[in-house]
């Protein structure tokens, strides 16, 4: 029945002429991804395990390291981000369990999501727990400095220092307050640890805290994931692969469409040069989808995709970018993406301003729009360089998410 209604509506919607379809496009791509999500309900069934407390305290004699995820993102929201990718490479190093802590998920007890990784909504049972790691994220505003005072003497806590404090990433002033003074309880000795994803967190937090509690571990990518075979287009539409057979070469991105874009660039871009496809993936934070070029036939965004569906559509890009505006996000942000785009051995435009990324020389980048313009064309000549196609997959392979996780486990605490 459920597939009936998708294939209905699949069908009404293509009936339609293009112009009403380009304004259908966000209800559009909200109600696919539902009926997608309902759709695989049952066949990702029998791969997921349930279990209760009981049969979870069985469980916890096995290993011999639990790292616990406090409170910050749902495991299943559109995009996939460090608190998962972290997870689930810890989870695959011997005899380490994690689990992480959600409010959402559809969660009551304990869910199976990856070897050795648990989500659970049974909060106090897991704060009960002693002789573990909890992890603090920076940006998450459940954070509460009783909590972490209280779990330090049932192990050991790690803040995790992810992004700059913004109200354009954690929302109004109430908010950034909050994780302000999270973040300067932490840097005052309130945790065991701190883990900082960029050199200017780093040297941030270096500045509060000893040089033996601070270490510098970036965002990383799951190689496997991006280099797999991809046999077809099975997920693509219609409109996806129209727009690719009509442009020789395309520049992709996927990631939040966000405050911290640079739209205007983004525009210009488009506008300079209208026989280069422009294809932009992801899920609109805060309305910022309004901002994206409304009037440019090479220009398409299509919402968010499946984090396992991702490289079907990735794979066909010719350049990756990362439009990021100038400032203070720009400077301090370690982007999962450009390790992504690493791993599949696509060239990289960024801004300037984006210091994680241009400490890489095989990284393009411009700080305006005439220097973008510059070096599109300098990285659409590299699409065929096998030799640096093959650099960029070894960048990758040195930023895996595994060694990331090898890097973690290797924390001393004092």
């Amino acid at each position: 029945m459920k597939k009936n209604i998708y294939l209905l509506f699949k069908a009404i919607y293509w009936s339609m002429p293009s112009s009403v379809r380009n304004q259908l496009n966000g209800f559009r791509y909200s109600v696919v991804r539902h009926l997608r999500s309902k759709l695989l309900t049952s066949s990702e069934s029998n791969l997921t395990n349930f279990i209760d407390e009981e049969e979870f305290k069985k469980l916890l004699g096995e290993f011999t390291e639990i790292y616990i995820f406090e409170l910050a993102v749902d495991w299943g929201i559109d995009l996939y981000q460090r608190p998962q990718h972290l997870a689930t490479a810890l989870g695959s190093i011997d005899n380490c369990l994690v689990i992480y802590k959600t409010q959402g998920d559809n969660v009551n007890g304990f869910k199976q999501v990856e070897k050795n990784v648990w989500l659970t909504n049974r909060l106090k049972f897991v704060d009960s727990l002693i002789n573990v790691k909890r992890i603090y994220f920076s940006t998450s505003i459940f954070n509460r400095q009783d909590h972490m005072i209280a779990m330090r003497d049932h192990g050991k806590i790690i803040y995790e220092y992810i992004d700059h404090v913004s109200e354009e990433i954690s929302g109004g002033k109430r908010e950034v307050q909050h994780l302000i003074k999270i973040r300067n309880f932490a840097f005052e000795g309130g945790v065991d640890h701190v883990v900082a994803t960029a050199d200017a967190l780093f040297n941030e937090a270096y500045d509060y805290v000893s040089s033996d509690k601070v270490t510098l571990i970036p965002n990383g990518v799951n190689i496997e994931h991006y280099q797999k075979n991809i046999e077809n287009n099975i997920y693509l539409d219609r409109e996806i692969n129209d727009f690719f057979d009509r442009y020789e070469k395309v520049v992709g991105y996927f990631g939040a469409i966000a405050p911290w874009l640079w739209y205007e660039l983004i525009k210009q871009a488009a506008d300079n040069n209208p026989n280069v496809g422009f294809l932009m993936i992801g899920p609109d934070y805060g309305g910022c989808q309004s901002l994206l070029p409304s009037n440019n036939d090479n220009f398409l965004w299509i919402g968010p995709v499946r984090y396992q569906d991702l490289p079907v559509v990735a794979m066909k890009f010719d350049v990756c970018w990362i439009p990021f505006r100038p400032g203070e996000i720009a400077k301090t942000t370690s982007p999962l993406k450009l390790f992504e785009y690493f791993a599949m051995g696509k060239p990289v435009i960024v801004t300037s301003d984006m210091m994680e990324c241009v400490k890489y020389q095989e990284v393009y980048h411009g700080a305006d729009i005439s220097e973008i313009s510059q070096v599109l064309p300098l990285a659409l000549q590299r699409v065929n360089d096998s030799d640096y196609c093959q650099k960029l997959k070894f960048l990758a392979a040195q930023n895996s998410w595994k060694n990331r996780a090898l890097a973690y486990h290797s924390i001393h605490f004092l």
